[in-house]
């Protein structure tokens, strides 16, 4: 049923099309999609041996390869693992403590700056 309506839309808008220059050459728009060469994505083969065919079932293969080649490497150092992911979990890991900076010496890297005339800009 869906199918016949989706044909029925397809032929009267088929049927309305020109290759006049008034509509813009709506005729050529329309076929040349069809002389394009439609990309084809072949099956994959999942573990069991059977054949992805659909789009769901070839990105639960896909996901099940890359979980399969993207594997954490153990290690024979556990405290140091730990104290590894002990540091990446803590927050501001990047984040450097700041010195302490005395009001003179702000004063100071102000007045070395050079002596520039200030650009209105405008937004």
């Amino acid at each position: 049923m869906i199918k016949q309506h989706e044909n029925s839309c397809l032929q009267s808008h088929l049927s309305h099309l020109t290759a006049d220059k008034d509509t813009n050459y709506s005729l050529w728009r329309a076929t040349k999609n069809f002389k394009r060469p439609k990309n084809h994505v072949p099956p994959l083969r999942r573990q069991e041996g059977a054949w992805a065919r659909s789009d769901y079932d070839k990105a639960t293969a896909f996901a099940e390869h890359l979980h399969e080649v993207f594997t954490h490497l153990t290690s024979n150092d556990l405290a140091k693992d730990d104290e590894i992911v002990s540091y990446l979990q803590s927050p501001n890991q990047l984040c450097f403590p700041l010195k302490a900076v005395k009001l003179a010496q702000i004063a100071g890297e102000i007045k070395a700056l050079p002596k520039r005339r200030l650009q209105a800009t405008i937004c």
